[in-house]
């Protein structure tokens, strides 16, 4: 009888040293994983559009040189997010009443490629979109670690505007417009 409990004093200790390393390397996972969330920065306004060069869904490349002397809004989104598809149609009555305008529209898609389709439907936007993941260089060039969001450039390829709702993004292009409007009759 006394070498079973000494058999299952052991095997309770080798339990226990093994829940401890476990909890260990749980806590070191969570730790680096919260300080990867908090290390998360965005583009600053003044800051210049990182050079990049993409493909589309359709197999147009995008160059952040395409955008040069144009406004330019590139906006993140997820055909998981909720919102994201609710703003979605948005976002194509947008690129539609821009098309032929100073500015130009992005739309990077974050997940999968069949998610995206699915998402578009039978639209065909007047912008290219652009499907990528968190851990793609070009959003990582971007620093673009939410959706919905946005990024609008000014002509020299400045960031002027960054934020996470559609609608305001809408109201800084038409004021923008105004303005360039206002500028050309000046």
């Amino acid at each position: 009888m006394n070498g079973v409990f000494t058999i299952s004093l052991i095997f309770l200790w080798i339990l226990v040293f093994l829940n401890l390393a476990l909890t260990l390397g749980l806590s070191k996972r969570i730790n680096s994983i919260f300080t990867n969330f908090i290390k998360m920065e965005s583009l600053n306004v003044g800051e210049a559009m990182p050079i990049f060069e993409t493909k589309a869904i359709d197999g147009t490349l995008i160059t952040s040189r395409s955008f040069t002397g144009k406004y330019t809004a590139i906006v993140f989104l997820s055909p998981e997010c909720t919102s994201c598809v609710q703003d979605f149609p948005k976002i194509v009555a947008l690129g539609h009443e821009i098309a032929d305008s100073e500015f130009k529209l992005i739309l990077v898609s974050i997940g999968e490629l069949k998610a995206t389709q699915h998402l578009l439907g039978n639209q065909i936007p007047d912008f290219p979109v652009v499907n990528a993941s968190f851990e793609d260089l070009f959003i990582s060039k971007l620093k673009a670690y939410s959706t919905p969001s946005y990024y609008l450039f000014s002509k020299s390829g400045k960031l002027e505007k960054a934020g996470s709702e559609v609608r305001h993004l809408e109201m800084e292009i038409k004021q923008l417009e105004l303005g360039v409007l206002q500028e050309v009759k000046l």
